[in-house]
């Protein structure tokens, strides 16, 4: 039986221009850790786009915040740095 992946599972090929080095580096790491450019160029792609997924969220929580006004006075802030300052 074949099992065909959903699209969003699916491969796809991509290109894009990079410097050299850049190549060289990935290749070297992939090398040491004995996976293929494609696996390191993906676990880097992962990695970046979690982050950045994450960042806008809590980015976002911020905005929400805000506009709520759920936020800190700046001499509460003050407040507790001057709880934590060593004398």
């Amino acid at each position: 039986m074949n099992v065909v992946p959903a699209k969003d599972q699916a491969d796809r090929s991509v290109s894009f221009r990079t410097k050299v080095n850049k190549v060289s580096r990935i290749d070297a790491v992939a090398e040491s850790l004995g996976l293929s450019r494609s696996k390191v160029i993906n676990d880097a792609l992962d990695d970046y786009l979690q982050y950045h997924e994450w960042l806008a969220a809590e980015i976002q929580k911020g905005r929400d915040d805000f506009e709520a006004g759920r936020i800190a006075r700046p001499e509460d802030v003050q407040a507790v740095f001057d709880k934590y300052r060593r004398s």
